[in-house]
């Protein structure tokens, strides 16, 4: 139960992920990081392997990703078991 909640959490990150090809907006017009742009690196477990991922972004985006996989896990705690 538990491994199944950790991975649809993964796929629900995972999908809100541009793609590796695929230009972003904030990309196309980023300038120099403003000093109030700061960075915050996490290492995140990655599902499936034992290594591990080092995972920097922008503190705004971070907290975004955060609120997403928060709202993410309270939608599946909410789901009712169906076992039988």
């Amino acid at each position: 139960m538990l491994m199944l909640l950790g991975l649809a959490l993964a796929l629900a990150v995972a999908g809100a992920e541009p793609a590796a090809g695929a230009p972003a907006a904030k990309d196309a017009k980023a300038g120099p990081h403003k000093k109030s742009d700061e960075m915050v690196c996490v290492t995140k477990a990655k599902v499936g392997t034992r290594f591990k991922e080092r995972v920097c972004l922008d503190k705004a985006e971070y907290q975004r990703r955060q609120d997403e996989e928060r709202k993410a896990l309270d939608r599946m705690q909410r789901i009712p078991y169906q076992g039988s």
